[in-house]
C-alpha cells in the first residue's frame, strides 16, 4: 500500500471487521500496512540515484578498488571499445550531475520540431554515409529520445537506455555548428556517459 488515505482506511476498517469475530485475532493497523512492492521499489531507486550523485569522494574511493573504472557489460553496445577512465575522473563524472544532464539534453532535443527533424535526418544521413564509428562503422537504430515522465516509474531507465544506443547520434548531433551554442554545454563527456550506464544498471534491477 502506498500513503494515500484511502490505503490506510482500508486496513483500519479490515482491523475492525476482525475485531468483529468471535475467535480473537490481535491485529494492529499500524502494524500490519501490506506495503505496495512497485512503490518500494520505486522509492529504493530514487534513493539509490540521489545518494549515488551525492555521494561523498572519499566513499566513492573506498568502493573503488581498482585505479580505472570501465563501463558494465550489460550497456556495451553502442558504446567505444575498451572505454575506461580512472577513477579520479570517475569522481568527478558523478559530481557532474550527468543525470540531469542527460534529461536536460532529452528535453532541450524535443523542445524544438525543427530539431527533432534535424535529429532524426541526422541518424539516417549518418548510417548511409557512415558517420558513426565506435570504433567500427556501425549503424544507429532509427528510434526517437523518449521523455522521462514523473508519473510513470520506469520512464528514467527507458530514457538512459534510448539515450545510449543513440549515443553516437547524440555526440555528433549537438556538435553540429548551428546546435552548437544551444546544445553544446549538454555535450555529455565519456566518463559521463560511463556514469550514466552503471545509473541504467542499477534501474534495470
Amino acid at each position: 500500500m502506498d500513503n494515500a488515505e484511502n490505503n490506510r482506511m482500508c486496513i483500519e476498517k479490515l482491523g475492525e471487521l476482525l475485531a468483529e469475530r468471535e475467535f480473537e485475532i490481535v491485529f494492529n493497523p499500524d502494524q500490519c500496512w501490506v506495503m505496495c512492492h512497485l512503490h518500494l521499489i520505486n522509492l529504493c531507486t530514487k534513493h539509490t540515484c540521489e545518494g549515488f550523485t551525492n555521494v561523498n569522494a572519499s566513499e566513492i574511493e573506498r568502493n573503488i578498488t581498482t585505479d580505472t573504472v570501465k563501463r558494465h557489460s550489460n550497456t556495451e553496445k553502442y558504446t567505444p571499445v575498451n572505454e575506461c577512465v580512472s577513477k579520479e575522473d570517475y569522481i568527478q563524472a558523478i559530481h557532474s550531475k550527468p543525470l540531469d544532464k542527460a534529461c536536460s539534453l532529452v528535453c532541450a532535443i524535443h523542445a524544438s520540431g525543427l530539431r527533432c527533424d534535424t535529429f532524426w535526418e541526422r541518424i539516417k544521413v549518418g548510417n548511409e554515409q557512415g558517420w558513426y564509428k565506435y570504433p567500427l562503422e556501425m549503424k544507429v537504430p532509427l528510434v526517437k529520445l523518449l521523455h522521462e515522465v514523473v508519473t510513470r516509474w520506469d520512464t528514467l531507465l527507458f530514457l538512459l537506455n534510448r539515450l545510449r544506443i543513440l549515443r553516437p547520434a547524440v555526440d555528433y548531433f549537438v556538435c553540429m555548428p548551428e546546435w552548437q551554442e544551444e546544445l553544446g554545454h549538454l555535450k555529455l563527456l565519456p566518463t559521463e556517459w560511463l556514469v550514466l550506464s552503471d545509473f541504467e544498471c542499477i534501474l534495470m534491477v
